[in-house]
C-alpha cells in the first residue's frame, strides 16, 4: 500500500480507541465533514504518520478505485446496513482472499479494503459517501470499545447538576420525546440521543455521550411547535411524512431547533427512567427491582442483525461479558429507577420530582 502524497493526518480518540485517519488534500470537504460529525464527542488532533491507533483509515477519491483490479473474485451481492432510515441502507458487492476483504457500493460511489494484518482499511469515496463512512467508524469503535470493557445502553440521557439521566427503553417507548422535554428545562443538558457507553468505576457507572443521528417521531414534531416551526424554516417538508414515520437528525440539528445546550463530558449514572408512550395522563412513579429491565437493553455487536459491515474487527462474544454485566447489575441496586407513563409531556411537579430526588 502506498502512502498518499501531499497528505494530512488526524488522530480521533473516543474513550480508549484510537482512529488515524489520513488523506490526500483533494479530501478535504468530504474530511471535514466527518470530523464535523464527531467533533465534542471524539478528541481530534493532528499527528504524525507514525501515531500510534487501534484503527487505520487511508482515504482516496473514488475516481482512483479501479475495480478491474478484482475481477477474479467471487464477490457476492449484499445488504451492509439496514435501517429504518434510508440514509443509513447500504448494499453491495463484497469478497476476500487472504486477510484482505472488499466492499464495493457503487450506489454511492464508495469502495473499501480491508487490510486486517496492517490494522488498516483504504477507502475510496465521494460527498455521498458521509453517511457510509460516519456509519463505518462508529461500527469500530463499539466493537473495539467492547473488548475494552465498554457497554453500549439503547438510551437517550440528560444532564442535571452535573449528574446523569438516563431514559431507557425499546424503540418507540418514549425516550427521546422525554428526554427532550426534559432536557428544555433550565439547567438540564442535552446528551445524547440512542446510545450511552457505560464504563464501570468503583465509585459507581461512568456514561459517555455518543455521536448519532436521533429518530424523531412526527407525533413528537406535531407536539411540539417550536420543533415544528424549526424543521420547517430548516427546509423539512413534514407535511408529507407519515404520521407514525420518524425524522433523522444530527445531534447538532437537535440541539438547535430545540435550543438545547448540550453536555459532552462524562458524567455518573445517577438516575434511570423506563418511559411508556400511553394515551392517558403523564404519572410519574418511583419503582423498585427494575435492574433486569435496563439489563436487556444493552445492545451487543454479535446481536446485531442490522450491521454487517466487517470482520475488521470481529464482535465481541456476548457470553464473554457476563462478568461485567454482572458487576453492572450489582452497580444498580443503587440507582433510583423512576416509571415515566403517558402523553408527550409532564408537569413542572413532575419534573422536579426527576430532577431534584434523590
Amino acid at each position: 500500500m502506498q502512502r498518499i502524497s501531499s497528505s494530512s493526518f488526524l488522530q480521533m480518540k473516543y474513550i480508549q480507541t484510537s482512529i488515524g485517519l489520513e488523506w490526500s488534500c483533494c479530501l478535504e470537504d468530504e474530511l471535514k465533514e466527518i470530523q464535523e460529525f464527531f467533533r465534542n464527542y471524539f478528541t481530534i488532533e493532528t499527528v504524525s504518520v507514525n501515531s500510534d491507533c487501534d484503527i487505520y483509515i487511508r482515504f482516496y477519491p473514488y475516481s482512483k478505485f479501479d475495480n478491474r483490479t478484482f475481477t477474479s473474485l467471487d464477490f457476492q451481492h449484499v445488504v451492509i446496513r439496514n435501517s429504518s432510515a434510508e440514509q443509513f441502507c447500504f448494499e453491495g458487492d463484497t469478497a476476500s482472499k487472504n486477510s484482505i476483504e472488499w466492499i464495493h457500493c457503487p450506489s454511492t460511489k464508495t469502495a473499501l479494503l480491508f487490510y486486517h494484518e496492517e490494522k488498516t482499511i483504504v477507502a475510496f469515496i465521494t460527498s455521498s459517501s458521509h453517511y457510509q463512512i460516519v456509519d463505518l467508524i462508529r461500527c469500530l469503535v463499539i466493537n473495539n470499545e467492547e473488548y475494552k470493557g465498554t457497554m453500549i445502553l439503547h438510551a437517550s440521557g440528560v444532564v442535571y447538576n452535573d449528574s446523569g439521566i438516563a431514559f431507557v427503553g425499546s424503540k418507540g417507548a418514549g425516550k427521546t420525546t422525554f428526554s427532550l422535554d426534559l432536557a428544555k428545562q433550565e439547567g438540564v443538558y442535552f446528551f445524547s440521543g440512542d446510545k450511552l457507553f457505560l464504563r464501570l468505576q468503583n465509585d459507581g457507572i461512568v456514561m459517555h455521550p455518543w455521536p448519532d443521528y436521533p429518530h424523531v417521531g412526527t407525533g413528537t414534531i406535531y407536539a411540539d411547535n417550536t420543533m415544528l416551526a424549526g424543521l420547517i424554516k430548516k427546509g423539512y417538508n413534514i407535511s408529507r411524512c407519515n404520521p407514525n414515520s420518524k425524522i433523522l437528525l444530527n445531534q447538532y440539528e437537535l440541539c438547535d431547533i430545540f435550543n438545547l445546550t448540550p453536555y459532552y463530558k462524562p458524567v455518573y449514572l445517577r438516575k434511570i427512567l423506563l418511559p411508556r408512550i400511553e394515551n392517558a395522563e403523564t404519572t410519574v412513579e418511583r419503582i423498585f427491582h427494575m435492574e433486569e429491565i435496563f439489563i436487556s437493553n444493552l445492545e451487543f455487536s454479535e446481536e446485531n442483525r442490522f450491521t454487517q459491515w466487517t470482520k475488521y474487527i470481529i464482535p465481541l462474544p456476548k457470553r464473554k461479558q457476563l462478568n461485567r454485566i454482572l458487576r453492572l447489575r450489582n452497580k444498580l441496586v443503587d440507582i433510583p429507577f423512576f416509571s415515566l407513563r403517558g402523553n408527550t409531556h409532564m408537569t413542572d411537579s413532575q419534573r422536579a420530582m426527576i430532577l431534584c430526588s434523590n
